[in-house]
């Protein structure tokens, strides 16, 4: 009988070792299943996470011999990133006076608005008018090869702080004049892209952007076609003309 009560007793033992083990084991497995759940969780919430964009319009251009004005109006600003696609930035028409952003040396904000912490490869915007007055004139609207301007050009949006993309739209290398006086705009465009910036905006509208991480320089510029290229600008020895509201290059000289 004690010999049977001992065999008993130590399988009652190893069979409470094996539930304990089992018990253990899906505990173990349970506790980590929360704790991915939890790791999934905290993705979440950084996706969640926003910055602060500025979307900027300036103009570097140099001498523009007897053209006196430039006024742009842009209606839409998107920004694209890989995981969310194109993110409108704004819808809200706006007019720069490109040459007198020159003169002033200033940086006339498009846009501000809070969007998701992530990096932005390319930003697009959409030209409704370009109207050019030369000295003494009145003013001509210019035709434009397409309306969609579309480049490549990176900032990274970090949660809480700003970033800034600069487009700098250089009127000398964009304008073309034909034969029969008429304006031809091709954008060419510098894009700069900054993170974690100080952006201050005064009463006109005008921000002074110090501080922060450039991520990126890119030129880019549009053809005939309305086709936009990296570091590319019409010849301006190019007779360029417009017929039947098609820009077509005749010849080189």
């Amino acid at each position: 009988m004690n010999n049977k009560g001992l065999i008993i007793g130590i399988i009652v033992v190893v069979v409470a070792a094996l539930i304990g083990g089992w018990w253990w084991m899906m505990s173990g497995a349970n506790t980590g299943q929360i704790s991915n759940n939890t790791n999934q969780t905290g993705t979440q919430n950084t996706n969640n996470a926003e910055g602060t964009l500025y979307v900027n319009f300036t103009d570097a251009a140099v001498n523009m011999g007897n053209v006196s004005t430039v006024n742009m109006t842009v209606d839409k600003v998107y920004v694209h990133s890989q995981t969310q696609g194109w993110v409108t930035v704004s819808t809200t028409p706006q007019t720069f006076s490109l040459l007198a952003l020159k003169a002033a040396g200033k940086t006339a904000v498009m846009a501000k608005t809070n969007v998701k912490a992530d990096t932005y490869d390319q930003v697009w915007f959409h030209i409704t008018a370009v109207a050019i007055t030369e000295t003494g004139k009145t003013a001509k609207q210019a035709t434009l090869p397409s309306a969609d301007f579309k480049m490549a050009g990176a900032v990274k949006v970090v949660n809480g702080a700003s970033s800034t993309a600069t487009l700098d739209v250089l009127a000398d290398q964009s304008i073309y004049k034909t034969d029969k006086g008429e304006f031809i705009f091709a954008p060419v465009v510098e894009f700069e892209g900054r993170q974690s910036a100080t952006v201050n905006v005064d009463a006109d509208n005008m921000a002074t952007i110090t501080n922060g991480m450039v991520n990126s320089n890119t030129t880019a510029g549009m053809d005939i076609n309305g086709e936009v290229k990296a570091n590319f600008k019409l010849d301006l020895n190019s007779k360029i003309e417009i017929n039947g509201g098609v820009i077509s290059v005749k010849s080189v000289i």
